[in-house]
């Protein structure tokens, strides 16, 4: 038999079940829509938009203005990741079930024993969060309510932005504390140095080891040459025979006292070579330590102005709205696959029937 023959057979056996056919199409048909505006529920779905945000905008550099590498304004991968993990997460979960009373609203047993476990499964089956194909995060909430459920999906986009900020201000914290605790330290330290050097320079003498080494040589210089000169006249006068016995004695007294101060300007001097190292380098240390100190406070000042600062972890594209039209159930989409359905097996059932309408069964079965 050929495939025409064989169509022609198709084609005349469903012709002869046409009326058969009609009848079981439009009594599903009727059955699909009525039943599908008797228990399905109308449901509308909110869609909020947004960009990842770069961490940087919170960084203290950026902020101020002193960072040398270019700033990025949007997210990474690792960014959408991780506002897609926070959107999908239990504190978010919980927070919308406790402030929208989803149990009620879904009416759930709050006491019933997986109430949990059986409420945020309702929510997540109303609740979708999704990266776009442009790198962007689509955020929507379905409801039998309009208003809530754009109510829901503006506020778990701001609750998951609130996450994500809180988690970076734990990260900032952490970091100013221990700068806090290093500064102390470094605080201590000049302190201590302080102390030391001001000992140092009192046990001595030095203070200005530049202008004290000049002044201390010079005045080394000309005791010295007093005292020479002081005991050439002296020498001078004691061989001749007319010298004065009062002038005697007072170049005496002078050369006693030039002694004196030459010996104290030596021991002076030996006490200055001795310390004038050590206290250069624990000067300059102490320098340095205050000028770092002074650095750091500046950077604290930073930190804590960007710990401060309101920023977002979002760029907002578009705000979840009230839903124009429902966005399930298509009526139209299960009345017609519905009357697909029925007439395809009505069809296959008309050809069977067809096809073994002349078998003599009790026949078959006797055999």
């Amino acid at each position: 038999m050929s495939n025409n023959e064989n169509l022609l057979g198709v084609i005349r056996t469903l012709y002869q079940w046409r009326k058969a056919i009609i009848g079981l199409c439009l009594v599903a048909g009727i059955l699909s829509v009525v039943l599908s505006f008797s228990f399905l529920d109308d449901y509308f779905e909110s869609t909020t938009i947004f960009y990842a945000a770069s961490p940087d905008l919170a960084k203290p550099e950026n902020i101020y203005g002193t960072s040398m590498k270019d700033m990025d304004y949007y997210g990474n991968e690792h960014d959408i990741d991780r506002l897609l993990t926070i959107a999908n997460s239990n504190e978010m979960a919980d927070y919308l079930i406790e402030k929208y009373d989803l149990y009620k609203h879904y009416e759930i047993n709050r006491d019933a024993k997986k109430a949990a476990f059986k409420v945020k499964e309702a929510f997540f089956r109303l609740y979708n969060v999704q990266k776009t194909k442009f790198d962007a995060i689509e955020m929507s909430v379905e409801d039998k309510d309009k208003q809530m459920a754009m109510s829901m999906v503006n506020d778990a986009r701001n609750k998951m932005d609130e996450i994500a900020i809180r988690l970076i201000k734990q990260s900032q914290d952490l970091l100013i504390k221990n700068f806090e605790k290093d500064m102390q330290d470094r605080l201590a330290k000049i302190k201590t140095l302080g102390d030391t050097l001001s000992m140092n320079r009192r046990k001595y003498g030095v203070y200005n080891t530049e202008t004290q080494s000049e002044m201390l040589a010079t005045l080394m210089i000309k005791a010295e040459s007093k005292l020479a000169m002081n005991r050439a006249k002296l020498n001078m006068l004691q061989k001749s025979p007319n010298a004065n016995r009062d002038t005697l004695m007072n170049i005496q007294a002078v050369i006693a006292g030039t002694q004196v101060e030459v010996n104290s300007l030596q021991d002076a001097l030996k006490k200055f070579n001795e310390g004038m190292s050590l206290v250069d380098v624990m000067a300059q240390e102490h320098e340095e330590s205050s000028e770092q100190y002074s650095m750091d406070k500046e950077k604290y000042k930073q930190k804590k102005g960007a710990y401060n600062s309101v920023v977002s972890a979002l760029h907002l594209v578009e705000a979840g709205g009230i839903p124009l039209d429902k966005s399930r159930p298509k009526r139209s989409i299960i009345l017609l696959t519905t009357l697909i359905a029925t007439f395809l097996f009505s069809s296959i059932g008309a050809l069977i029937l067809d096809a073994y309408r002349k078998v003599d069964w009790k026949e078959v079965l006797n055999a």
